[in-house]
């Protein structure tokens, strides 16, 4: 099947059981440490905990029906007026290879200007 065989879904809400969807995506990569994977999900957990603003950890998230394809992180750089760090960007194993790594950077990059800056800054 091709990407376009797939409706996917984005959101930006953290829910209950993105800790595990994460830790799943970036396992699956084979990119990533055991640090940063423990890093990876602790910034979830983060979210869940104190929400996007006090925690400073943004969301969004792509799906394909229940399954979650990939995720990115990003948050505003403090001390800094438009500046972003984008700190995680992941697709798991099985939905790579078909551009959804650049959807995901398109869809983060909406949000960014959404919230009236601008992605270009970061």
């Amino acid at each position: 099947m091709t990407q376009d065989d797939h409706v996917f879904t984005i959101r930006e809400t953290v829910l209950p059981t993105d800790p595990d969807a994460v830790l799943h995506i970036v396992v699956s990569t084979g990119f990533f440490n055991a640090e940063e994977i423990q890093i990876a999900v602790e910034l979830v957990d983060e979210n869940l905990q104190k929400g996007a603003e006090k925690s400073g950890y943004h969301f969004v998230f792509m799906e394909c029906g229940d399954e979650v394809m990939g995720y990115s992180c990003y948050g505003r750089i403090p001390g800094t007026l438009y500046s972003y760090d984008l700190y995680w960007i992941a697709i798991g194993k099985r939905w790579q290879r078909r551009g959804l790594g650049n959807r995901m950077m398109t869809a983060t990059e909406e949000r960014i200007r959404a919230a009236g800056d601008d992605p270009t800054e970061y």
